[in-house]
């Protein structure tokens, strides 16, 4: 899932969307392979269980997948459902 919204860094100020990753598992349906797999060892590479990946405009796909930022504490609202089950899937012993 993705979460849209207004921002005002170096990208020229345009939108953003941010995609979340939990556990490996890249919870945005239209993210071509080769972005989620940068995504997956992003979140290897950080050691981070949970990612918000954000990247420019409001169709990341139209923008060409420009990477703007990540953060280990992203907005979990963004996950929907398929984010609780994610979470609940990581976040179980």
């Amino acid at each position: 899932m993705s979460n849209r919204q207004p921002d005002d860094n170096d990208h020229g100020g345009g939108a953003s969307t941010t995609i979340l990753a939990v556990g490996g598992d890249v919870l945005h349906p239209s993210v071509p392979p080769a972005v989620r797999c940068g995504i997956r060892r992003l979140t290897t590479l950080s050691a981070t269980t949970i990612l918000g990946v954000r990247f420019a405009g409001t169709d990341p796909a139209a923008a060409g997948w420009q990477l703007l930022d990540a953060t280990p504490h992203p907005d979990l609202r963004i996950g929907s459902e398929a984010g609780v089950a994610a979470l609940e899937r990581v976040l179980t012993p």
